[in-house]
């Protein structure tokens, strides 16, 4: 009996072998023709307001990990991607994923 069940799972030798080029297709991703920040909250922003904030690529959001930055450091709380406003004036905003870094100039109000 064993020896009829072991015939049943018995696979048959095709003779097609699997070939290793040593060629990788790698990705590259699409250039952008503009990097920008992209965010959700009021627009214009005034003190208090929260805005989350990301690094877009021709209008779509980028992802992985990304490094936001204000200048002058002041004018937000930064917790991750979220900027809570604390004073009114003129900010640059810089949202970079990868290489890749746009930035957006904005007037917070009172």
């Amino acid at each position: 009996m064993f020896w009829l069940l072991l015939a049943c799972t018995a696979t048959e030798d095709t003779g097609t072998e699997v070939e290793d080029t040593g060629e990788r297709e790698e990705y590259i991703p699409p250039d952008c023709e503009e990097v920008g920040v992209g965010f959700d909250g009021a627009d214009p922003p005034a003190v208090g307001d929260t805005w989350v904030v990301w690094a877009t690529c021709d209008g779509a959001a980028l992802l992985g990990a990304t490094v936001i930055r204000v200048d002058p450091v002041e004018m937000a709380y930064q917790d991750g991607n979220e900027l809570t406003w604390s004073e009114a004036g003129e900010v640059e905003i810089m949202a970079q994923s990868g290489q890749r870094r746009g930035y957006l100039t904005v007037t917070v109000t009172e």
